[in-house]
């Protein structure tokens, strides 16, 4: 009996334990993946962005609500890159970023080509808004051999994206946002396929958000 009392407890206290463990990994895991990526200096401000209500991830300031329902064109600037702490000190060719940014580019054009007039640059109409984007946080931990045109081969720990919507006559900032795709999901970009995957989610957010505000 004493033997049986003993193994009860044992068990208890191991399943005590575990179950102590397990969500204090759970809390570390959600702590890092809602934890800001670094910060890159692409956007004008930071101080005032809040997490967005509908997306997970995403950071957004808005100067007023529906403020893009006052905008009917739209110049997509070239997409530009900032390397994290850690991917500054790995030799990367700089090719390979360009194969990512110009792939983010065409992906923003086309999400909203069919809906939205978009203009080419210097065209500083009333109603025209100018978007700019930047891949930031970005950390390459290699490069793959053999790599096809118009294909990256950097394996990614993650990256991070920077959206400033800035009037294109007064250059007043009118939205701003930032979404990473680290922390609860370190290999969601580790393949070329996969970073696809993640760039045209973000390019459909930005769709997303044009649509939301009109629908208003």
């Amino acid at each position: 009996m004493k033997q049986l009392k003993s193994s009860r407890f044992y068990e208890f206290f191991l399943r005590t334990v575990s179950g102590i463990f397990a969500a204090s990994l759970l809390l570390g895991l959600f702590a890092c993946a809602s934890q800001k990526p670094e910060k890159s200096g692409f956007l004008s401000d930071y101080g005032n962005l809040v997490p967005s209500s509908k997306y997970e991830g995403l950071y957004v300031y808005r100067s007023e609500e529906n403020i893009l329902n006052q905008y009917s064109k739209f110049y997509i600037d070239h997409v530009i890159a900032f390397l994290s702490k850690k991917g500054r000190k790995r030799g990367i060719d700089a090719t390979e970023i360009n194969k990512l940014t110009e792939y983010f580019r065409n992906e923003l054009i086309k999400a909203i080509q069919d809906k939205y007039e978009l203009v080419g640059f210097g065209q500083r109409q009333a109603g025209t808004l100018h978007i700019k984007v930047a891949i930031t946080d970005l950390e390459p931990r290699g490069v793959a051999s053999g790599g096809s045109p118009g294909k990256s081969d950097i394996n990614l720990g993650g990256a991070s994206a920077e959206f400033e919507f800035v009037d294109y006559q007064t250059g007043a900032v009118v939205l701003m946002g930032l979404i990473s795709e680290k922390g609860s999901r370190p290999d969601d970009m580790k393949t070329w396929e996969n970073t696809q995957d993640v760039l045209r989610k973000w390019a459909g957010m930005l769709r997303k958000s044009l649509d939301e505000d009109r629908d208003k």
